[in-house]
Formats: C-alpha cells, sequence, structure tokens
C-alpha cells in the first residue's frame, strides 16, 4: 500500500502546497510578509498531503465487489 500512498502524495502535495501558497498571497496581512509565509504554507502542504494521500490510497485498495458499490450508498445497481 504505501507504494499507492507515495503515488498519491505525488499529486496530492503540490496541490495542497499551491492552494494554501495562493491563500497566503490572496490574504493581504499575509502577503504584506510573504518571505515568512510562503515556505511555512509549503511546508504545511506537502505534510498534510501525506495523510491526505493515504485516505485517498485505502478508498483506492478497498473491496471492488458489487456489494462494496451498495454498502458505501453510491447508488450503483449492483443486482439485476
Amino acid at each position: 500500500m504505501w507504494r499507492i500512498v507515495a503515488l498519491c502524495w505525488v499529486f496530492t502535495a503540490p496541490v495542497l502546497t499551491g492552494i494554501l501558497i495562493v491563500a497566503v498571497l490572496v490574504t493581504p496581512p499575509l502577503s504584506a510578509e510573504a518571505t515568512l509565509w510562503i515556505p511555512i504554507a509549503a511546508v504545511l502542504g506537502f505534510t498534510y498531503g501525506i495523510p491526505c494521500a493515504n485516505c485517498i490510497a485505502k478508498f483506492l485498495e478497498g473491496p471492488a465487489t458489487n456489494d462494496a458499490a451498495l454498502r458505501w450508498g453510491w447508488g450503483l445497481s449492483a443486482r439485476s
């Protein structure tokens, strides 16, 4: 599962980092001190990308049976 987590982290960490950096640049009090807040936003984005990647990996590694779709409430018709 760690391979799936690493692959998901490669995609989630830059997205979260970008979102946080844009939030820093758009917020006037934070953008005044951008040299302080942008590295903090980058570290937080890459750090919080790990639990997000872990959740995505658990979702992808879940059971792929017909009953799983009904159990999770996806509204898929597994039975005819």
